[in-house]
């Protein structure tokens, strides 16, 4: 407080601008730690000294200056309490805050706008709370004028900043400010500016939005601005205007539907229009938001419209077009040919339109449903997987009945089909059927079937084993619907009875049909255990499914039988079945069950049997009695010590998991000293194959350790759990490290001490490993690493420095496997040390990094190397090099040097990127609002106000271009029509080609020439930057002069091609010149097959001649005396590449491209091949 006052005063008496600066930034530095009551109290006082200050600084005082006044205005305004805000003086206060909101200084204007959003949005301390803030006329009032006043005028800067402030206020203002202000809002949009409209459209979409209130924007008001917006749709073609109107209309439908959904309803149809209109551009961004605006439309309007739908269709008199007709009519028009571009799209959208009206409107979807069904069957049609998706989401919606009313399978339409138009339906049902009448299925579905399979056999009996085959997939297919059927099913109670005898008897005589009805049960059963009716209902039938389905598992076990056992598919799936059947079935029954399993395991003598009653314990020991689970407790612990019998060893190890895992808690915890017991004697007798079963089972019992036997049950079994993290199998380690992990918080719920306590005490433990074998020391190793890094914030810095000391010690053993688990745990240790602490051991550690034999050096080089990057990357290239001995400075040469080169790669990727989308990185800020880059037209970046357009009032570079489309036979543009806007573009249109009026053809030597043009970038003008930066998904003003160096001499390059194309005579189609084998064409020329892709200059071919002369060709060359020295020269360099040298005469090297005639860079004038690029005589004929 004293600070305060002293600062105030010292103000006063300032006048010094600089001082004055100091002694405001002090001010907003502690002015918000100022309580509120003497904010209060010393407002009238305060707001004088800073508005008063402010206006003999508003020419000479800094930005610094204004932004501190800025604040502490706002910090004062925020504390007043409503009755002061009445008062004129604090009125005035405000206006001078608002006046700064549109000031050309980015900065201060930032502040200023933060400022009184702050201010409009703080809760008011007065008891009676007011619904809007006192100072919303005076902000409405300001804007209003602000853009009254720029909407008659060139300079549209202030009303620029006015609608980015209004973007997160207007929301908050009373509905007649509000309305006056979308009055003002929309007539800016009149003017045709680009930028203009774009940050207008900001403004609106930040008013839906917000979702406000009634009072702020009611549904009438809402229904207007609605309205009002067709009158500014854009041109299908033009991006980024069509992505923001369409966000501003998504965003007001979603707020009109949570507001009045009948309203909503009546302009769901105009607005689905609209979109459709979008999907028609030739721009693929548009249409991808026109889908994507579609989509969310429905999800998000559907729910409260469909309800108004469905009444008014209920209603209406017959043949009457309600809204939901209109509205599925406009879907239905997707599947239209001229959308064929959009297909995918409209498919998408369909799809969603029936998932969302499907259940309550399929009376409208007939005609849709039969039309989308028949382009599945047309010739070559791309998106059938698309289709596939929207019918599955109608199936879902709709359910199988209506949808099959209309569009019937007509499987049995003629006797003996060959031919099944529809059938590709069965498969697309198979995924969506859920949620419907099980009664269906016994009706209709399953009759069906049985037709179709009487028909495969009667085919099979007429010798037609190809048709019957057809009859056989199908009815197949229709029986793997049945899994669907029982999901959810919404009429179990009462039809569970007459399938359930179906199910038994299917069961019985066809094994075809068991993984199918396993399934299904399954299904089934889980619904059950949502409902208790349902639970009772099927628990009833539990005395006829489970003897069924026990002698399915058991079939076959007899030696004489074994043709009549199931697969191992199907017996996994009728175990899986009785395990949830059992969930269901009467305690009694399961026990009657468990107690004949746990009889015969103790008679029987055969393993194939022994096993199979193992799997089915195994099965019913989830939903056991208690009785239960102590017999197969008894016969579980006989096996796990029996080491003879590998497959029951594992068995019984699941057995005994599934007891603790499940309703066996309460048993195995009363037994938890026996099976710690039994599992310490068995460890040295356990096979590989119960390794597994094994570890999940001492988890489960680590976790149940409480008492001070838990720690001689952890040492006990630890070099086991160590050893189990450097097993083969990637879900065995995975398990040891799980065991690895459980046992060091058991550590600390027996030990009762801290979590840093209890991790040194078990690392302690772990280091007992490092004494063993080699391949002992390696798994405890990784074991120490994985603790460091899980409990890397409770190891103690102590302990680390223990681990440092031992590094050197682990680096120099003769063993690959040490080292390489060394390097694991120096990788973590990098990471997790501090810095300051790792520092005094970085000489020795990268002297013994180094320091290896060459065998191990050359093995884990390349881990070397990763370990070198981490240490540079954190302690830097000068601190690691300082200790790197002088024969291994190349390794940190080339570390530093593939390091920079990444980075500049990088650099250079995200440089490309940004120029390539022609938009700036965004601050962490602008990050947050995912729809600024739909309303971005001249500032990439979100922050359209902080540019100083003041500066650059008349370049024309600040300003984005904007176009007029008109069509050579359309009327001119009537400016006054309402609709004009559409043809305002903000991306330059694509020129049509004049038709020449001039005569097409040439005659040149009597031949009549036709000029037949390219298709590609020949044909095709080059962009200037200008064009550039207008093309689709670049609204960048600045893109248009970057990153256009390489692709100019690119397309010089071209040019170049293409003078040699020019001229050539011949025609189109069949008629056109076609080059002949073994010859170049006309368009290429000599040279050319050497020219780089993606660089440039030429480049050497494998098996062909170099692209260049190897002697520079000179006249020394002629002179006799010196004959035989030039003929050895050019004969070594011929025979280099495989061709013999020939004298004589006057000839030149094929050499690369250029421009020249003759040999190559040296050549000149001669009688060879080749374009080259100098001068000179003689050569190399090859």
């Amino acid at each position: 407080m004293e600070y305060f006052a002293a600062l105030m005063t010292a103000m006063e008496n300032t006048t010094d601008s600089e001082s004055l600066a100091a002694v405001a930034y002090l001010i907003s530095l502690i002015i918000e730690k100022v309580p509120e009551g003497i904010l209060r109290a010393k407002f009238s006082m305060a707001s004088k000294v800073f508005v008063t200050t402010a206006s003999q600084q508003s020419k000479s005082g800094t930005s610094a200056f204004h932004r501190a006044v800025v604040r502490c205005l706002g910090v004062l305004l925020r504390a007043q309490e409503p009755a002061v805000w009445s008062s004129s003086s604090t009125q005035s206060v405000f206006r001078s805050l608002l006046m700064y909101t549109a000031d050309s200084r980015p900065k201060v204007r930032k502040g200023a706008q933060e400022w009184v959003v702050k201010i409009m949005t703080h809760p008011l301390s007065d008891i009676s709370q007011p619904p809007f803030h006192p100072g919303c006329s005076s902000l409405a009032k300001f804007c209003s004028q602000v853009l009254e006043e720029s909407r008659g005028t060139s300079d549209s800067t202030p009303s620029l900043h006015i609608l980015r402030l209004l973007r997160d206020l207007i929301g908050h203002l009373p509905i007649q400010s509000v309305k006056n202000l979308c009055e003002n809002v929309l007539r800016l949009m009149t003017v045709g500016d680009t930028i203009t409209t774009s940050v207008c459209m900001r403004a609106l979409h930040g008013l839906f939005a917000a979702s406000p209130k009634a009072a702020t924007l009611s549904a009438e008001l809402c229904g207007q601005l609605i309205t009002s917006l067709y009158d500014y749709q854009p041109h299908v073609n033009d991006v980024q205007p069509c992505l923001a109107w369409l966000a501003v209309l998504q965003a007001a439908h979603i707020h009109l539907g949570q507001l009045d959904a009948r309203l909503c309803t009546g302009h769901l149809q105009r607005v689905c229009a609209a979109a459709y209109q979008f999907l028609l551009s030739e721009k693929d961004l548009v249409r991808q938001g026109a889908a994507e605006f579609l989509v969310l439309l429905l999800r998000q309007c559907g729910s409260a419209c469909v309800p108004v739908m469905a009444s008014q269709l209920s209603t209406a008199p017959s043949g009457t077009a309600t809204q939901a007709h209109r509205l599925f009519r406009c879907f239905e028009a997707g599947l239209q040919h001229r959308y064929h571009a959009a297909w995918d799209l409209t498919l998408q959208v369909l799809g969603v339109a029936f998932e969302v009206l499907g259940k309550d409107l399929h009376a409208v979807m007939s005609k849709g449903i039969r039309s989308l069904c028949d382009h599945y069957n047309t010739p070559n049609f791309p998106y059938k997987k698309q289709l596939q998706a929207a019918v599955s989401a109608a199936v879902t919606a709709m359910g199988p009945r209506i949808f099959l009313k209309a569009v019937p399978l007509n499987l049995e339409e003629r006797e003996l089909m060959t031919e099944f138009p529809r059938a590709w339906l069965l498969p697309v049902f198979k995924n969506a059927i859920k949620n419907t009448e099980l009664d269906y299925f016994t009706s209709y579905f399953m009759p069906l079937a049985l037709r179709l399979r009487a028909t495969a056999a009667k085919l099979v009996a007429a010798s037609k084993p190809l048709e019957a085959t057809l009859y056989t997939t199908l009815q197949s297919q229709i029986w793997d619907l049945l899994p669907g059927f029982c999901t959810n099913a919404t009429d179990l109670v009462t039809s569970f009875r007459a399938v359930a005898r179906l199910l038994g008897t299917a069961l019985k005589e066809r094994d075809d049909l068991i993984p199918m009805i396993c399934t299904s049960l399954r299904h089934i059963i889980d619904t059950a255990n949502d409902s208790n009716d349902v639970k009772a209902e099927v628990g009833t039938f539990a005395k006829n499914f489970m003897p069924i389905l026990f002698g399915l598992a058991t079939r076959g076990l007899k030696e004489n039988d074994a043709e009549k056992a199931l697969t191992e598919t199907h017996r996994q799936a009728v175990l899986d079945c009785i395990r949830s059947y059992s969930s269901v079935a009467p305690a009694k029954l399961v026990s009657t069950f468990g107690e004949q399993i746990c009889q015969k395991l103790n008679q029987e003598d055969a393993a194939r049997t022994k096993q199979a009653l193992m799997d089915l314990a195994i099965s019913l020991a989830s939903h056991a009695p208690q009785p239960v689970i102590a017999g197969f407790f008894t016969v579980g612990v006989a096996h796990i010590q029996n080491a003879l019998n590998s497959s029951m060893q594992k068995k019984a190890y699941q057995l005994l998991e599934v007891m603790c895992g499940a309703g066996g808690e309460a048993f195995v915890s009363s037994q938890l000293t026996t099976i710690q017991e039994q599992l310490q004697q068995a460890q040295s007798i356990t096979s590989a194959a119960a390794k597994r079963p094994r570890l999940k089972c001492i988890r489960h019992i680590t976790g149940k350790l409480t008492s001070s036997s838990g720690k001689q049950f952890i040492s006990a079994l630890l070099p086991e759990i160590i050893l189990s993290t450097k097993e083969v199998n990637e879900k065995t380690r995975t398990l040891g490290y799980g065991a690895l992990l459980q046992m060091a918080h058991a550590i600390q719920t027996v030990s009762g001490t801290s979590l840093e306590e209890s991790t040194e005490e078990f690392l302690v433990l772990l280091a007992g490993g490092l004494a063993g074998s080699p391949h002992m020391t390696s798994a405890t190793v990784n074991a120490i690493a994985k603790l460091v890094i899980q409990f890397r914030d409770h190891v103690q810095s102590s302990l680390l420095e223990k681990l440092l000391d031992l590094l050197p010690t682990l680096l120099m053993s003769r063993h690959r496997e040490v080292v390489k688990s060394t390097l694991i745990l120096v990788k973590v240790l990098i990471g997790v040390v501090d810095k300051n602490q790792l520092r005094e051991h970085l000489q020795t550690l990268i002297v013994t990094l180094l320091g290896w034999s060459t065998e191990s050096q050359n093995h884990f080089r390349l881990k070397a190397k990763i370990v070198f990057e981490r240490l540079i990357r954190k302690f830097g290239y000068p601190d690691v090099a300082r200790y790197v001995p002088a024969k291994h400075a190349k390794l940190i040469t080339n570390i530093r040097k593939t390091t920079e080169r990444a980075k500049r790669k990088k650099a250079e990727k995200r440089d490309a990127y940004l120029e390539g989308s022609g938009s700036k990185r965004k601050s962490k800020k602008d990050e947050d609002d995912s729809d600024d880059g739909l309303f971005s037209s001249d500032e990439s970046d979100g922050e359209a106000m902080d540019i100083d357009y003041s500066k650059h009032q008349s370049g024309a570079s600040t300003r984005r271009k904007a176009w007029i489309k008109e069509g050579g036979d359309e009327d001119p543009l009537d400016l006054l029509d309402p609709s004009s806007s559409r043809k305002v573009l903000a991306t330059k249109p694509h020129q049509q080609r004049q038709q020449s009026t001039e005569s097409a053809f040439e005659v040149r030597d009597g031949k009549l020439l036709i000029d037949d043009e390219d298709e590609g970038e020949a044909s095709t003008p080059h962009k200037s930057g200008d064009d550039m930066a207008m093309d689709e998904g670049d609204t960048s003003p600045w893109s248009a002069s970057k990153g256009t160096k390489r692709r100019r001499n690119r397309d010089d390059d071209d040019d170049d091609d293409m003078d040699d194309i020019k001229g050539v005579t011949g025609g189109g189609g069949i008629h056109r010149r076609m080059p002949k084998k073994g010859k170049e064409s006309p368009g290429k020329t000599t040279g050319t097959e050497y020219k780089a892709k993606k660089a440039g200059g030429d480049i050497k071919k494998h098996g062909k001649h170099d692209p260049y002369a190897y002697m520079p060709l000179s006249f020394n060359m002629l002179n006799r005396r010196k004959s035989a020295k030039a003929k050895s020269s050019f004969k070594n360099a011929a025979a280099s590449h495989g061709a013999p040298p020939q004298s004589g005469g006057r000839s030149s090297s094929s050499g690369g491209r250029g421009r020249g005639r003759g040999g190559s860079r040296g050549g000149g004038r001669g009688r060879g091949g080749g374009r080259g690029r100098g001068g000179g005589r003689g050569g190399v004929r090859r």
